[in-house]
């Protein structure tokens, strides 16, 4: 529930792609590319999934 269907599409083709390796594979032209998507529309898109997912992770309750 914490990322839309695209976001989670994006983060795991630039995971598997290498996206976020030292020394990337692929950039984030290459990835927009092989998705069908421009490049900024990729950015705004793997901003807001990993957005969500840290909001997830640092939006507890406190008392947790």
């Amino acid at each position: 529930d914490t990322l839309t269907e695209r976001q989670l599409d994006v983060l795991k083709t630039a995971y598997y792609d290498g996206y976020f390796d030292e020394h990337r594979k692929r950039t984030g032209s290459e990835i927009a590319e092989s998705l069908g998507m421009a490049q900024p529309t990729f950015a705004r898109h793997m901003r807001a999934a990993q957005r969500n997912l840290l909001s997830a992770i640092w939006d507890y309750p406190e008392d947790v």
